[in-house]
């Protein structure tokens, strides 16, 4: 059986896979997002009876582990996690990131390189728990021990992306016209600069939610 609401984002982990969405229950087990299947029988991502998210936008991993993030900047992890935006679960139960992302939504996670980036509506890492506050509006990278910024790309808005993910090798983002403005709806992103995908012939009107490389 499937579950009984939406399933909204779906990430591999391990030997299994991960789904999130608003369901409450999945295959006729108790197992509310997010809810992992290991290959046998789905049960709870929630180690130890912890809640874990309220709100969920997305998964993603960050080296080996599974990463969520929420619309509401408490994830409802013990206050000890300071997991604020995105939490990582590790093989001791879900931790913060380095003071965590504050302000607004979280809306796309994405690892390459060992660096994890970040896009969505927060204004700031930090203010919580020794932590210092650093302004980041909208987009930021996570190098495993601490935030900084991520230059977004020119003339680009501060608002919702609904793609980020890996063209070519390198970080690729999805929007609308508005957002990405003289790359029209995807902007690609080389480590240091950004320029318009596909290279020479840039997608025009309506908007870009999602995409996948293949050979």
């Amino acid at each position: 059986g499937g579950p009984n609401d939406p399933i909204d984002s779906v990430s591999l982990h391990g030997s299994g896979f991960v789904v999130e969405g608003g369901f409450l229950g999945i295959a006729s087990e108790p197992a509310n997002s997010p809810a992992v299947f290991d290959g046998s029988s789905w049960h709870p991502a929630r180690p130890g009876g912890l809640g874990v998210v309220c709100c969920p936008t997305t998964l993603s991993t960050y080296d080996g582990d599974l990463l969520i993030s929420s619309n509401n900047s408490s994830l409802e992890a013990p206050s000890t996690t300071a997991a604020h935006g995105v939490a990582r679960f590790t093989p001791s139960g879900w931790q913060g990131l380095s003071g965590g992302l504050h302000g607004g939504e979280v809306n796309e996670l994405l690892e390459h390189g060992g660096v994890l980036y970040v896009q969505g509506e927060f204004e700031h890492t930090g203010g919580v728990q020794g932590w210092p506050s650093v302004p980041l509006p909208g987009w930021a990278t996570w190098d495993g021990n601490q935030w900084a910024s991520w230059t977004p790309p020119p003339t680009g808005s501060f608002g919702e992306t609904y793609y980020l993910g890996i063209q070519a090798g390198d970080v690729t983002v999805g929007g609308s016209a508005w957002d990405f403005g003289q790359y029209e709806l995807m902007a690609r992103w080389d480590g240091s600069t950004w320029s318009s995908f596909p290279p020479g012939s840039p997608l025009t009107g309506g908007y870009v939610t999602d995409a996948v490389e293949f050979d």
